[in-house]
């Protein structure tokens, strides 16, 4: 069985010597259980990091996946879409978004840009768009 991973140069920084160098697996592709029992249930992806660098290895937190899976809820419910008004159709009023969200949503951006770095592997665009929110 082929095993799911990316390999080095992704976005993921080591936390001991800050490069990117880092192998990446994704460890809910399988699991154990006792033979007849209902399979686990997972709620939140898992990985697996290793640097190559300096050999150091961790694994992601789940509070990590909790607070990534919170900004984007909040970056969808607090983003507004553009529409072409020169069309002949109405589109109603525009939605309402709460302050306290938007709050939130820079509040999560800041924690994940400043502390989660070496526990996210997510596209360099991605981490632009939250590199702008945490402003």
């Amino acid at each position: 069985m082929k095993l799911p991973l990316r390999l080095i140069n992704t976005m993921v920084t080591c936390p001991n010597c800050k490069l990117k160098k880092v192998k990446v697996v994704h460890m809910n592709f399988a699991s154990l259980k006792p033979e007849g029992q209902p399979a686990k249930k997972q709620e939140y992806d898992t990985y697996s990091f290793f640097c190559f660098d300096c050999e150091h290895q961790w694994e992601s937190d789940p509070q990590v996946q909790k607070d990534y899976l919170e900004y984007l809820w909040l970056r969808d419910r607090t983003s507004m879409i553009a529409r072409d008004m020169n069309s002949d159709r109405s589109y109603g009023p525009a939605p309402f978004i709460d302050s306290s969200e938007l709050t939130r949503r820079n509040e999560l951006a800041k924690k994940i840009v400043n502390s989660y770095k070496h526990a996210l592997d997510i596209s360099p665009s991605e981490w632009y768009k939250i590199e702008q929110d945490s402003r």
